[in-house]
């Protein structure tokens, strides 16, 4: 964990340095784009050679979907609630 917060504090204290190279957050952003990439893919990869997740995976599936679902659909309800108790005379 120590490794982590090292790593990160690392980061920001370069990121720190590096703020006024304009020219170098354009690649930067492309790296971390890439990066992410490479992670989802390997993520794939070990989901895919797992074979208690890949058996399960119609059970999972529904299971996801409806969490999903769910969050939506409340995360919307909620909005509008708000929208319609704080904002709607205002605007």
């Amino acid at each position: 964990m120590l490794i982590v917060l090292g790593v990160l504090t690392a980061g920001i204290f370069i990121g720190w340095l590096l703020r006024q190279k304009s020219a170098l957050e354009k690649w930067i952003n492309y790296g971390i784009l890439g990066f992410i990439f490479l992670l989802l893919f390997v993520l794939g990869l070990e989901v895919g050679s797992n074979e208690k997740i890949v058996s399960g995976l119609g059970q999972l599936g529904w299971i996801a979907a409806l969490i999903s679902f769910s969050a939506i659909f409340f995360s919307v309800l909620l909005s509008w609630l708000i929208y319609r108790l704080f904002f709607k005379n205002k605007l």
